[in-house]
């Protein structure tokens, strides 16, 4: 019966899903596609990695200091991730690294961290007092819950592509192969791998923008928790 709380904890399971999906997937396509190393792919990461904590301390910021409602910290939140991350889809899908595509990741990890925060700090506060860890705990479970079907979409989504835009290209022995680890792109011959890793990045992208589609379906999380007077912290 509690509209608000539903409204977080929906904004829970929806912010986990971005996170959980560009923190596993984006270093895998820096190493598939762009051929960088582990550690080349994990420096480009932080592009994602380092706004998204910023966004976290600026929704403490503007919610505890300048007593901002949380909806609009929200509402600003799902429009950085949702524009940062279907920019960063829309990318070509070639294995060159195109040096914008940062700006792109660094806006989405902005809105995702402001959006993690938001929702994270409004669950206790519509809530009775004996319920505020249980509602805390809901909510956590409700974003690894989101994390863990953005890994199995993701999956899901990779294997569609090898196996219907590769099995032309690749003999079946080679296609299994190159399911069970990606290293079986360095056997292949040079005009091959080309073709392999377009369709990797083509892949990747797809998996970002169904992250994107969660990211506006937060506004149905923040529809809920929306009311007059807004949710805010208040001075004492």
């Amino acid at each position: 019966m509690n509209r608000a709380f539903m409204g977080a904890a929906l904004g829970f399971f929806t912010t986990g899903l971005p996170l959980t999906v560009c923190v596993l997937n984006l270093p895998q396509r820096f190493q598939t596609v762009n051929g960088s190393s582990p550690i080349g792919a994990g420096v480009k990461l932080l592009a994602f990695a380092l706004s998204c904590p910023i966004g976290i301390m600026a929704c403490s910021f503007l919610a505890g200091r300048l007593r901002v409602p949380f909806s609009y910290i929200a509402l600003f939140g799902i429009i950085f991730q949702a524009i940062g991350l279907f920019l960063f889809s829309g990318i070509a899908s070639t294995t060159e690294l195109w040096t914008g595509q940062f700006g792109y990741l660094a806006l989405g990890g902005l809105g995702v961290g402001l959006s993690m925060a938001t929702f994270t700090m409004i669950a206790p506060l519509v809530v009775n007092e004996k319920d505020q860890s249980i509602a805390l705990g809901i909510g956590l479970q409700l974003r690894m819950l989101g994390g863990v079907l953005g890994v199995a979409a993701s999956a899901a989504i990779l294997n569609h592509y090898l196996q219907s835009r590769l099995s032309s290209i690749l003999p079946p022995e080679e296609l299994s192969a190159l399911l069970e680890t990606t290293e079986a792109i360095l056997t292949f011959p040079p005009e091959i791998q080309i073709s392999v890793r377009e369709v990797f990045a083509m892949a990747y992208s797809a998996q970002i923008k169904l992250s994107a589609a969660f990211s506006v379906a937060q506004l149905l999380a923040l529809a809920m928790i929306w009311r007059r007077p807004n949710i805010r912290y208040l001075k004492e």
